[in-house]
């Protein structure tokens, strides 16, 4: 249950939402068969609550939609991306360094796609991570990749930390995931 990535810091909200939203939506309906029961006989309440389930009933359609329209714009889904692109472009005198929040999803999408990249995991520390930036002198091309993170100023002192190190440093942003590749050829 610790590789499920849907959650800050090992709590795993996203996996025991699911696993209580039975629980949630069986208390959901006793009370509102109990309420319903209770103002039958009301014809404006009738016609209310039946409202409401259609309603209740087509959120989930409408929600889907756009959930699909929107993927690209996801953090989750871009995060999976930038590692399927770490992945495919990866080479043996390359190094991977993870953010700390973004590890269980690291975890979690290298499991999900049979991916065995080895990495090191950074803190919200930029000055360790700077020291941690200068023990990788050895590597071709570095790879950052984070998400979750904190975001001004921390994010903006990350992408300024980069562009020190290697003033042609490729960032690619997108809502809430970052991966920055640094080359040292």
């Amino acid at each position: 249950m610790r590789v499920y990535p849907f959650g800050h810091d090992g709590i795993i909200g996203g996996r025991l939402s699911l696993y209580m939203s039975s629980m949630f939506f069986l208390i959901c309906a006793l009370g509102g068969g109990y309420i319903y029961a209770r103002i039958k006989h009301i014809r404006i309440y009738r016609i209310l609550s039946t409202l409401c389930l259609i309603i209740i009933f087509l959120l989930p359609m409408l929600y889907r939609h756009i959930r699909v329209m929107s993927a690209n714009t996801h953090h989750i889904q871009q995060t999976h991306a930038f590692i399927k692109q770490i992945a495919t472009q990866l080479n043996p005198k390359a190094c991977v360094l993870v953010y700390k929040a973004s590890e269980r999803a690291f975890s979690y999408y290298t499991q999900l796609d049979n991916l065995a990249i080895p990495y090191a995991v950074f803190d919200s520390d930029l000055i360790s991570f700077q020291q941690l930036l200068q023990n990788t002198s050895n590597c071709e091309t570095v790879w950052i990749l984070a998400s979750h993170f904190p975001k001004e100023p921390w994010e903006n002192q990350l992408k300024d930390l980069a562009l020190n190190i290697d003033e042609k440093a490729t960032i690619y942003t997108d809502t809430g995931s970052m991966l920055i590749v640094l080359s040292r050829k």
